[in-house]
């Protein structure tokens, strides 16, 4: 591993000074103390070890001195433990807060206790490691492969040499993983029958980034292998380590440390310098204090969650997490914005904050407010008046008191910024939404749970007793359970090149039915709860899917047919034709279908023609024989390059089927000026529009725009109905955002 300015003590692993003796212990010349493991520990005990097995600890040094080290060990059984030089990184010296690691493994020559100790400079750290006679059957040596992850986050690669030291033949079970989720994977080379005096070999790959959610900074897992004639258990550990980066801006002075000790930075403007330890490395959450100098003022954190406060709280990260802190000097004037309404919104420019907070501009300088939000603002004090998104300010010669109204859009009852993509209405009113990991959320956006699984879902439905399907962009449909487990996966058969653009629908029974749009060769497949697949059928490159209260399942493509099947997967005859687009243009996809208790069909679609590639929206209504009840078209949007696969609206149907959520988006002109955005409706069972709420994108420059993106729609059967999008900015920031309304 590469050394760095962060850990002066890094060398390499040249600089590993590894002496085993047996006679006495060596020589403290060292001066350096260090603080062993995540939790510093008296000792350190092994897991239970066979004779021919090797146990390995990967352990976190933590420098409480400035001096020199050498990695030793000593102790009656010092012979059966070896410091690994390759995993270990440990220079000849540390300075005081440098933090390196020692891989340490046991090879347990007799049955027993094994007793050892490690010194490394003046620090000595008692080793124990229970052993056990070698069984005669499978024999597992775990041997350490290699450190992996960035030099601010470590892990430890294991490989398990596997030998079948038996008489007979051992059959292999499948190995499974028990303790800590460290999101280890295993692949293997081993055959289902291993001869004896066979070999093979078992890798495990740790994932960098796994567990950093939990907290955990040491950790370790057990992997099982049964077989006939026994099973094998080892243990894998593994360590995170993050680091910290600290930038100081602006014209005051002031400084910032760190606790646990690390950090201690100060800047002089004068000299636009930093000075002190402004980086270091952690294994746990840092909080980082700010103090001006007197009579000069703190102005914030770049990160947005820590905003003002004097203190923030750093999670290090895969990478250096970077933290900027700004203090300006004694002739600045306090900018205070209070925040009122209850829809979520955003402020940027002489401050910015997501919430009531002060800040500070330089006297003489020109300032400006700009507030960003999906939902309606009003500006008051010193902005009283401005009917825009930013106000001018001025030239700052006092102190300034603004205050900005966040009001929810009609019918919301609840509005926020959360971790979104696409999403569903939980039975109970919980929101289910999934980016790269799938979370359940209450109304009004607390997190119930996070799963672990990393899934790209692009299409997600709920179940009546609260579970979550999951088709994720790789062609995998996952079941969640309501805690959040994953109960099962099924990977859909190839061909599913084009599986990212599948969709999912739920029946009343919980059944899941998944379309792949494959175009050389479309399925419908029908999987039970449990996730067995009840039957399959072959549709000409399908696009949407929805099942009736009764088990009837539809399917449409890109011709506009509808094609039906019973709940035993047989075609039931005489097909649907959805309406064609106005004007003659083609279907480009049906966004969406959904069946109502009646059997009635409804349809959102999109259609496009001309050269201007324009887009027309319906709205489509069908009676259980086929028969147009309406067909409405929603919006007219003439707008270049919105390819076919890019998801332009959603639809939800209410429990009565008397009223139907649509979004989509629209835009009119080309070039500038533009009117761009997005609408919500709803529509009664007779095609008239019942509620209309329309969110406009505002233009910028250059090509640049800052609105509302809608990703999804989904309603239960309470009536409860969420928004599932994102807010970008004109920068081309962006926040996710969930919008829940009642029943209009």
């Amino acid at each position: 591993m590469a050394s760095g300015s962060l850990m002066r003590g890094f060398a390499g692993t040249a600089g590993i000074a590894v002496i085993v003796s047996a006679c006495s212990a060596p020589s403290p010349s060292a001066t350096v103390d260090v603080a062993i493991g995540c939790t510093p520990s008296a000792s350190w005990t092994f897991p239970e070890t066979a004779i021919g097995q090797t146990a390995s600890a990967f352990l976190l040094v933590t420098a409480v001195t400035s001096g020199a080290t050498n990695v030793e060990l000593d102790g009656p059984d010092a012979a059966e433990f070896r410091v690994v030089p390759e995993s270990s990184t440990c220079g000849p010296s540390l300075e005081a807060g440098d933090t390196c690691v020692v891989l340490v493994e046991l090879a347990p020559s007799a049955a027993g206790v094994r007793h050892a100790s490690l010194y490394i400079g003046g620090t000595v750290l008692p080793l124990v490691g229970p052993a056990i006679a070698a069984p005669s059957g499978l024999v597992a040596t775990l041997r350490s492969a290699d450190s992996v992850g960035g030099f601010y986050d470590l892990a430890s690669n294991h490989s398990l040499l596997l030998v079948n030291q038996g008489a007979t033949d051992a059959v292999l079970g499948t190995g499974t993983f028990t303790g800590l989720d460290l999101l280890v994977s295993a692949t293997h080379d081993c055959p289902a029958t291993l001869a004896p005096g066979a070999a093979c070999t078992i890798s495990f790959a740790v994932n960098p980034y796994g567990n950093r959610g939990n907290g955990l900074a040491c950790a370790a897992t057990s992997y099982r292998l049964p077989s006939n004639l026994n099973t094998v258990e080892v243990s894998i550990s593994r360590m995170f380590l993050g680091g910290v980066a600290l930038a100081l801006h602006g014209t005051g002075i002031g400084h910032v440390v760190s606790s646990p000790p690390g950090i201690d930075c100060a800047r002089d403007p004068a000299l636009d310098v930093q000075t002190g330890r402004c980086q270091h490395a952690f294994y746990e959450p840092v909080t980082l204090t700010a103090t001006p100098a007197p009579d000069h003022h703190f102005n914030g954190w770049t990160d947005a969650a820590c905003g003002y406060l004097p203190t923030c709280v750093v999670a290090p990260g895969s990478q250096l997490s970077e933290v900027g802190a700004t203090f300006l000097s004694p002739s600045s004037r306090a900018i205070d914005v209070t925040f009122a309404g209850s829809a979520p919104g955003k402020v940027t420019g002489a401050v910015t904050c997501t919430s009531s907070c002060s800040g500070w501009a330089e006297s003489g300088a020109r300032a400006s407010l700009v507030a960003h939000t999906p939902s309606r603002f009003t500006w008051g004090g010193a902005c009283s008046g401005v009917t825009k998104q930013a106000c001018d300010l001025g030239v700052v010669v006092n102190d300034r008191v603004v205050t900005v109204t966040f009001t929810p859009d009609d019918h919301a009852v609840a509005s926020f910024f959360a971790v979104s993509g696409i999403g569903a209405v939980a039975p109970d009113g919980d929101l289910i939404v999934a980016q790269v990991h799938i979370t359940r959320l209450s109304p009004t956006g607390t997190v119930r749970w996070m799963t672990t699984q990393a899934a790209s879902c692009t299409s997600l439905k709920t179940t009546s007793l609260g579970e979550t399907y999951c088709l994720d962009a790789a062609g995998i449909l996952i079941k969640i359970d309501a805690d959040g487990a994953v109960a099962w996966q099924r990977s859909i058969p190839p061909p599913n090149k084009a599986a990212k653009k599948s969709v999912i629908a739920v029946a009343a029974n919980d059944d899941v039915a998944v379309v792949d749009q494959d175009p050389a060769g479309g399925e419908v497949r029908m999987y039970a709860a449990n996730g067995s697949l009840r039957w399959s059928a072959a549709i000409p490159n399908p696009v949407a899917v929805a099942i009736s209260s009764t088990g009837m399942t539809v399917a449409s493509g890109l011709d506009g047919v509808v094609r039906r099947f019973d709940a035993t997967g047989a075609r039931l005859a005489g097909d649907w034709t959805l309406p064609p687009a106005p004007g003659g243009g083609s279907a480009r996809r049906q966004i969406e279908l959904e069946l109502d208790a009646q059997d009635f069909l409804i349809a959102q679609n999109v259609y496009t023609f001309g050269l201007l590639q324009e887009n027309v929206f319906t709205i489509s209504r069908l009676d259980p024989a086929g028969g147009l009840v309406f067909a409405n078209q929603i919006q007219d949007s003439p707008m270049m390059g919105l390819g076919p696969d890019q998801r332009i609206g959603g639809l939800a149907r209410t429990p009565n089927a008397s009223v139907s959520w649509v979004s989509h988006e629209y835009a009119w002109g080309h070039g500038f000026p533009y009117l761009a955005g997005f609408l919500l409706e709803t529509y009664d069972a007779a095609g008239a529009r019942t509620w209309m709420l329309d969110k406009q994108i505002v233009p910028g420059y250059g090509g640049a725009f800052e609105g509302v993106s809608i990703l999804d729609v989904s309603c239960n059967k309470a009536g409860r109905c969420a928004v599932f999008g994102s807010y970008r900015e004109l920068s081309g920031a962006g926040e996710s955002w969930i919008e829940v309304f009642t029943l209009p």
